[in-house]
């Protein structure tokens, strides 16, 4: 019988039985502690968008909930969850390869949070989650699955869909 340590094939002699027997629960035990510090970090990650984001996704609930013109807007990320989660088992296949071509989008989706809360632009800052979610996953996962999650990804743009049409009440006439 042939035992493994580590993916590696050893010695087929009896001798190892009680080593690779020592090593497996370690080894398990160091997977386990590895999967739990990257649950951690998501939920820290998660934690510090929503803490960044609270105040835009405040108005923007308050904003579906209070004026029909925007009701839609709560079933457009129901929708891309939705479609996430039919092509989950095609999802599931994609490689994951992080590509640091992310973080330029990130940076880009954070200095467009800055501008709009600066500037009180309803538009940007809720445009820069949407920029920062690209961001992530292309960081995270790579382009193969954020262009598995495109048609999802775009149909966000719609949670704010009356803010991108130009207002003439906003326009200054010189």
């Amino acid at each position: 019988r042939d035992y493994k340590v580590t993916g590696v094939q050893t010695c087929a002699l009896p001798i190892y039985a009680a080593q690779d027997a020592a090593v497996e629960p370690r080894l398990a035990a160091r997977d386990s502690v590895k999967g739990t510090i990257e649950s951690w970090q998501a939920v820290i990650l998660v934690g510090l968008i929503g803490f960044l984001y609270r105040g835009i996704l405040w108005k923007l609930a308050y904003q579906w909930w209070s004026d029909p013109n925007f009701s839609h807007g709560v079933f457009v990320p129901l929708f891309s969850a939705f479609v996430v989660w039919r092509n989950r088992k095609n999802l599931a296949q994609i490689p994951l390869r992080q590509s640091w071509s992310g973080l330029p989008v990130v940076i880009i989706a954070l200095t467009t949070l800055i501008v709009g809360v600066l500037g009180a632009e309803l538009f940007l800052s809720r445009s820069s989650l949407i920029l920062l979610i690209a961001g992530l996953i292309i960081y995270f996962g790579g382009w193969k699955l954020f262009c598995a999650l495109l048609f999802p990804w775009l149909f966000l743009f719609l949670i704010d869909r009356k803010s991108t049409r130009l207002n003439s009440s906003h326009l200054v006439i010189s």
